[in-house]
C-alpha cells in the first residue's frame, strides 16, 4: 500500500517537470495605418522600447500591460495599452503540465504573450493659421527741400550811393 502511494506521487511529480518551453521574447508589429515612421514608445513596468512604426521589435514577454504610444509632426498622438494573455498552446497543456512546470513557466514569462499585431490610427491635425507675414519695409527717399529763399535786406543803400563811396575809396 505504501509502495503505491509512493509511486502515485512519484507519477505527479515527473508529470510536473513537463514545462511549455517558449523562450522569454516576442516579435511585435507596430501599425499606424496612412502615416509611416512614426515614433512608437512601448513601456511595460520593466522595460521601455522605441521603434517606428511599420517595423518589427522584439520584446521581452512579461504579465504587466504593455503601452504603446506613437506621435509624428502634423498628427495627434495616439497610446493603447495591451495586456498580456496566455499564449494560445499553453492553455491545453496546463493540465498536463502540473505544478512545478507552470511554476517555472510563469516565472520565466514564457507563458505569456502579447498580440503579434499593434494597430493605432493617427488623426491629422488640422491646418494652423499662420502668422501673418510682414511687408518688407521700404524705405522711401524724400525730395530734397526747396532752397531757402534769400532774406530781403532791409537797410540797403541805393546803389547810386553804393556806387559814390566806391569811387571815393579808388580815389585814395
Amino acid at each position: 500500500m505504501r509502495l503505491s502511494y509512493l509511486a502515485v506521487a512519484a507519477v505527479l511529480l515527473l508529470t510536473g517537470c513537463n514545462t511549455y518551453y517558449q523562450n522569454q521574447y516576442q516579435t511585435l508589429l507596430v501599425r499606424t495605418p496612412g502615416v509611416e515612421n512614426a515614433y512608437c514608445h512601448m513601456y511595460t513596468q520593466k522595460n521601455q522600447y522605441l521603434v517606428l512604426s511599420t517595423r518589427h521589435i522584439i520584446v521581452d514577454r512579461s504579465r504587466y500591460p504593455l503601452t504603446v504610444l506613437c506621435e509624428k509632426d502634423g498628427y495627434y498622438t495616439a497610446s493603447v495599452i495591451v495586456q498580456s494573455h496566455f499564449s494560445a498552446p499553453y492553455a491545453p497543456m496546463n493540465i498536463a503540465n502540473g505544478f512545478v512546470g507552470a511554476t517555472y513557466d510563469t516565472l520565466s514569462n514564457s507563458i505569456f504573450a502579447y498580440p503579434d499585431t499593434i494597430t493605432l490610427i493617427l488623426l491629422p491635425k488640422p491646418p494652423q493659421k499662420l502668422p501673418p507675414e510682414h511687408k518688407p519695409y521700404v524705405v522711401k527717399e524724400l525730395e530734397p527741400a526747396p532752397a531757402p529763399a534769400p532774406a530781403p535786406v532791409k537797410s540797403a543803400p541805393p546803389p547810386a550811393a553804393a556806387d559814390k563811396s566806391l569811387n571815393k575809396s579808388l580815389q585814395k
